[in-house]
């Protein structure tokens, strides 16, 4: 696989991001505690590996079978725009943080706010899908994938 400048750009970027982290951490040790980190970081990623990793590998094995080629691309963006803003969102919108002697945290109506932002990312992929259709009509382009 040829990775372009975008990739190593990508790569350049997540490294300064992550080393900031580190720095940060390293700098506020008193709050940040860089064991805890740690521990929670090595919890993530054994999550991933266990749970993560297999649904995605099911659901994308599901998805070349009942999704035409054509539009695998914008199901699979779709679905990866979902779980990434549903995981991010799920704590609040679970009020996990709420505190009857503090009615300001989470006063608002969190799931409508996360079933708008979902249906937001499956308008933008069925718009990018149609327009991806548009310019490639069936027999146009290879099916094969």
């Amino acid at each position: 696989m040829k990775r372009g400048p975008l990739f190593w750009s990508g790569v350049a970027i997540g490294w300064a991001f992550i080393a900031a982290g580190a720095v940060g951490m390293i700098a506020q040790a008193r709050f940040a505690k860089p064991s805890e980190t740690a521990l929670w970081i090595a919890g993530a990623v054994l999550a991933h590996d266990a749970l993560v990793a297999p649904i995605v590998i099911v659901i994308a094995h599901a998805l070349r079978r009942i999704v035409a080629p054509r539009w695998l691309a914008a199901a699979q963006a779709g679905l990866i725009g979902s779980a990434i803003v549903t995981i991010a969102t799920l704590p609040i919108v679970l009020r996990l943080g709420r505190r009857a002697d503090n009615p300001s945290l989470l006063p608002r109506a969190y799931g409508t706010g996360l079933a708008v932002t979902l249906a937001v990312v499956w308008l933008v992929m069925v718009t990018a899908a149609l327009r991806a259709a548009r310019r490639h009509p069936l027999g146009s382009d290879s099916e094969s994938g």
